[in-house]
């Protein structure tokens, strides 16, 4: 589902994680107060951080 609030710049994607993952993803979300979608977007983020200092992606965007 897209969120119209954060701009016309997002894609629709969907994907399956483990139970036990979503469940804790669930939990988070709920104790931050944050929707899942934005969780999963610090999480991806991060990742992406990660590897770019690595030097295994280009550190363009």
């Amino acid at each position: 589902m897209i969120d119209e609030t954060k701009g016309s710049d997002r894609k629709a994607y969907g994907l399956r994680l483990e139970q036990a993952l979503m469940k804790e993803l669930k939990y988070l979300g709920v104790d931050q107060e944050r929707n899942m979608n934005d969780l999963v977007e610090e999480a991806v983020r991060d990742l992406l951080k990660k590897y770019k200092k690595r030097g295994l992606l280009p550190k363009g965007k």
